[in-house]
């Protein structure tokens, strides 16, 4: 788990956490959420109930991607809301990790 953002004197917020929404967004093409594996897991599987944000939504499972200043693999999901499941992203143009799975 990352450790905590902190705010830097120009009110920002600087830290591993947002760093790594940085770096994941930036593998996003116009229009698309992506999601890392640990927000997938908080959104989708420890609250998935009538109540959960992505139950009527569509969950791509991208695979194991490798992101720039991140030195884990990171395992991304893309999510489209119900009403544009037949909306189409080019597939992420980078390494996938081989021996991640």
């Amino acid at each position: 788990s990352p450790e905590p953002n902190v705010a830097n004197q120009k009110g920002g917020y600087v830290g591993p956490a947002v760093n790594l929404a940085a770096r994941v967004s930036s593998k996003a093409s116009g229009g698309q959420i992506l999601l890392s594996e640990n927000l997938y897991d908080k959104l989708y599987l420890a609250n998935y109930d009538a109540y959960s944000p992505l139950k009527d939504a569509l969950v791509e499972d991208l695979g194991v991607h490798l992101l720039k200043g991140i030195v884990k693999p990171q395992h991304l999901f893309s999510v489209l809301p119900a009403e544009l499941r037949r909306r189409a992203f080019p597939e992420i143009q980078d390494v996938v990790c081989q021996f991640c799975k």
